[in-house]
């Protein structure tokens, strides 16, 4: 049936049925929802979706879980209910194009045009899994959309899936070999009908998005659709970088990582997917590297990718310096590396000269870069240079900033003011029983 000849549906509180698009499992009608006045969005599933009481209850249940989510990179779900046979989302209605569309007007877009889609849908679904252990299973170009103020959203957080129901299924074996998304975006573990799936599911999608988006065609679009989903198990396409040798290698190590066959071999979480897109805008390296040896990526190996990314280390930004900090083990709290900057800031304070002390602040730091050794705890996130509260540079281990870090973090600061070493060290309070590390961020 074309679409001038699809019939607008008749629901009881809704008018002025519109036609939005028609995908393989449902169509979308723009409505009015009459009791507020407002514009809505109204998903139809085909009736194929809802075959008995368990699919309607499943949907039910995930439909509310997606309706408890507030984020503004996620198009909200106001309803949902089953009538005459179908399962509906009422969803607020976004003005704007998909991902898809802007790739069919542009041909292709660029990497820095993709790592703000990148961003945006690691951001909403960061959300979703933190707040409600969602996973959306069908995340692709049509699927993510650009308001018109510019901004990113997320589509069709009504058929996702949550940790508990996911587990439930493997549980009582109730998927029953049914697999849900898309070929073109779907991951290997989805692909095989694998119930325990986590964000990693979605990072793979996010990752066939991107090259997708880069590129100017799906992955595998070269062989029959009926085949794609086998070949995301088992076959590679080629190499984004041979594709498009312009490409920064790190962005291109940054997509095979994200289409790591296995998903221990992508990034451990969002917040890593984040970070790495971070490093990846200022023209560094991604922190985790490239994938792990020994590991499959869908995309397949280049050595002249591989080439490209050595000659790009050697001209890499090292980028801001962080503060990490570890547990020490020094009398009365303190490390004896924070006592004895304590002390040499100290005697820094007491050359009278503001210039002469700050740049003995200065060395002091530079000297912890290479004095100080031992294990390191997780990033405290402060940029080198950055003026911060004692708060902002603890661990959670700590529970309390080292002055030497609060040190650290001022130096750039006190070399344009009149602290002296000893006061910028004195001004965040007493010590933590921690060692100060002052390494390049990332490092």
């Amino acid at each position: 049936m074309s679409d001038d000849n699809l019939q607008a549906p008749s629901f009881e509180g809704f008018d002025e049925f519109s036609l939005i698009g028609r995908g393989g499992m449902a169509t979308v009608w723009r409505a009015r929802q009459i009791a507020l006045d407002r514009p809505v969005a109204i998903k139809v599933l085909d009736p194929e979706q809802c075959k008995d009481d368990e699919d309607i209850d499943r949907f039910q249940s995930e439909a509310r879980a997606a309706a408890r989510m507030s984020h503004p990179g996620i198009i909200q779900v106001y309803d949902a209910f089953y009538r005459d046979g179908r399962f509906c989302f009422v969803m607020e209605l976004v003005e704007g194009e998909t991902v898809g569309a802007w790739i069919r007007r542009a041909g292709r877009l660029s990497a820095e045009e993709s790592l703000f889609v990148a961003r945006g849908v690691a951001t909403a679904l960061a959300y979703a899994w933190d707040r409600q252990s969602l996973v959306h299973l069908d995340i692709k170009p049509e699927n993510v959309m650009i308001d018109a103020t510019g901004d990113v959203k997320v589509m069709d957080f009504g058929l996702s899936r949550s940790r508990a129901s996911l587990q439930s299924r493997r549980e009582d074996g109730s998927e029953g070999g049914y697999v849900y998304g898309t070929p073109a975006y779907m991951p290997p573990e989805q692909a095989t009908g694998e119930p325990d799936l986590g964000p990693q599911a979605d990072m793979y999608a996010l990752g066939a998005t991107i090259f997708h988006a880069v590129s100017g065609r799906r992955l595998f679009s070269k062989i029959p659709t009926a085949e794609v989903m086998d070949a995301q198990v088992n076959l590679q396409d080629e190499s984004l970088f041979d594709l498009d040798r312009t490409l920064s290698p790190f962005f291109c190590e940054f997509v095979e990582r994200l289409l790591a066959k296995k998903p221990a071999d992508r990034f451990s979480g969002w917040d890593a997917v984040l970070r790495a897109i971070d490093h990846l805008e200022e023209g560094r390296p991604v922190p985790e590297g490239p994938i792990p040896d020994g590991a499959a990526s869908t995309l397949a190996p280049s050595d002249a990718l591989e080439a490209a990314r050595e000659k790009a280390l050697a001209k890499a930004p090292h980028g801001p310096l962080v503060v990490r900090t570890v547990p020490g083990s020094g009398p009365g709290g303190e490390s004896p590396v924070t006592q004895r900057i304590r002390a040499l800031a100290r005697a820094a304070g007491t050359s009278g000269s503001s210039a002469a002390s700050s740049a003995a602040a200065a060395l002091l730091v530079a000297a912890f870069l290479f004095a100080v050794s031992g294990p390191s705890r997780e990033p405290a996130g402060i940029p080198f240079g950055a003026p911060v509260a004692p708060s902002s540079v603890t661990t959670s281990a700590l529970g309390a900033a080292s002055p030497a870090a609060s040190l650290a973090a001022m130096v750039p600061a006190a070399s344009r003011t009149t602290h002296s070493a000893a006061q910028a060290l004195e001004t965040f309070g007493p010590a933590a029983s921690a060692t100060t590390h002052v390494l390049p961020h990332g490092g």
